[in-house]
């Protein structure tokens, strides 16, 4: 009798384990399938659109669209080509006279944060092409940005500029200035500073971030955020007066 149900177990486990497997490969098959459905049914990425197709020459979008010379003639028609990433595929679902009358390219240096750079780690005063910093106090945010090759600043109190310098008025400061500059923030001490973020509950919390741009492309960057008295370096106010002023 005990051989009989081990026997008749024995089978249901095989039969068992053969549903399994072969109902597994089909549920993922299907998954599969279902998930090619739902990654095709989305817009394609910039990037695995550029990987796929080239983007259009001026010339061709020019010719692809019957574009007028009053159209583009005070357009980037490279930057409008690579902001929309069009192509042979995808240019006529677009209204490309329509884009191009209301297209104006925005000079967005928000890139500067992202810390996606290469990290300066020495000559820190040298060969800098721009400087930008933040400040968020409460809701408030202040806003400095220095082009150093065109020798023009930005100083704007509860403003946020980065997303289009464009859009704000800037000054013009001489050479020599910007030496000074970065002679005192060497001197300060500022590019010793490192990150310090708080992420404990506080009252009165603020934070700054200052990132120095090269010629070569790499930067310096510190972010710091949490109670004033505690991320703040002595030197902040003199600090922050040189870059506001």
């Amino acid at each position: 009798m005990k051989k009989s149900i081990f026997s008749l177990m024995a089978v249901f486990a095989m039969l068992f384990n053969l549903y399994a497997c072969g109902g597994g490969k089909h549920d993922a098959d299907n998954y599969s399938m279902n998930e090619n459905r739902i990654v095709n049914s989305q817009p394609e990425s910039s990037d695995s659109a550029s990987k796929k197709s080239t983007l259009l020459t001026p010339e061709e979008l020019i010719s692809i669209c019957g574009l007028t010379e009053d159209e583009y003639k005070d357009k980037d028609l490279n930057f409008f080509i690579e902001f929309f990433m069009l192509t042979k595929e995808n240019v006529t679902k677009y209204n490309v006279h329509a884009l191009l009358a209301d297209h104006i390219k925005t000079r967005n240096v928000e890139y500067l944060f992202d810390g996606t750079a290469e990290k300066r780690t020495s000559d820190l005063t040298k060969d800098i092409s721009c400087i930008a910093f933040y400040e968020n106090i409460n809701t408030a945010c202040n806003s400095v940005f220095i082009d150093f090759n065109a020798n023009k600043k930005w100083v704007y109190e509860s403003r946020y500029i980065f997303w289009d310098l464009d859009s704000f008025d800037s000054k013009d400061i001489p050479a020599d200035e910007l030496n000074q500059l970065t002679e005192s923030f060497d001197e300060f001490g500022v590019f010793s500073l490192k990150d310090k973020i708080n992420k404990s509950n506080i009252t009165d919390p603020m934070s700054f971030t200052f990132v120095v741009e090269y010629e070569d492309g790499s930067r310096f960057k510190v972010s710091r955020s949490g109670l004033p008295s505690k991320i703040l370096p002595d030197f902040y106010d003199e600090w922050r007066e040189i870059l506001f002023s």
